[in-house]
């Protein structure tokens, strides 16, 4: 992917395997995959700090949803407003 930089990271969901599509330098931030029955102190502590990052990332990307959609529908009214 031409999207990054190098020194740059993407964030993922477990599911998403996407290593090879990264070009070098760019990391992959996932919470990790549960291999044995429980985690390691150190695999909980990386699974909750992404996670954490991730609350802030669905917000911030709502957040653009609602100003698009608010100005989108500013647009529309000043529009209808003209009409009239």
């Amino acid at each position: 992917m031409k999207v990054f930089n190098p020194g740059e990271s993407a964030m993922a969901d477990k599911g998403f395997l996407i290593n090879n599509l990264l070009s070098g330098g760019v990391q992959l931030v996932r919470p990790p995959f549960l291999g044995n029955p429980q985690f390691t102190a150190a695999q909980a502590k990386n699974s909750k700090d992404i996670s954490e990052a991730q609350i802030h990332v669905e917000r911030a990307i709502g957040r653009e949803y609602l100003f698009a959609g608010l100005a989108s529908l500013t647009r529309n009214f000043s529009a209808l407003t003209l009409i009239r």
